[in-house]
């Protein structure tokens, strides 16, 4: 379950972004591709998120975009009851970096 009130859980296939605009400034997945980068380094979570290496440097985006491994990309298909997604929230799905073949993938899960 989310904490997110108006959504069952979060799908994030994949992770990364670039700065745009004065907009993302304060950007939230930004902050939070930090700290999961970190987690991914060391400590009793490493090697569990590689889907946030190299998408930031010294506490900005890089414009890397990363796949996230097939338990997690696939994790729509494995849900059983109805449930209400709330896509991406850690990346731009429609970044210039992504892979063409990854979106499409995307949206067949989602289909």
């Amino acid at each position: 379950m989310s904490q997110i009130e108006w959504t069952d859980k979060t799908w994030n296939p994949i992770a990364g972004c670039s700065l745009h605009s004065a907009g993302c400034e304060n950007c939230y997945a930004e902050r939070m591709s930090i700290r999961q980068a970190g987690m991914n380094a060391k400590g009793k979570f490493k090697g569990s998120r590689p889907q946030y290496n190299g998408v930031v440097d010294r506490g900005e985006w890089t414009g890397q975009i990363n796949a996230a491994p097939r338990h997690i990309f696939n994790k729509p298909l494995m849900t059983q009851r109805p449930t209400v997604w709330f896509v991406n929230s850690m990346s731009d799905a429609f970044h210039e970096n992504i892979d063409h073949s990854v979106l499409i993938e995307m949206f067949e899960i989602m289909n």
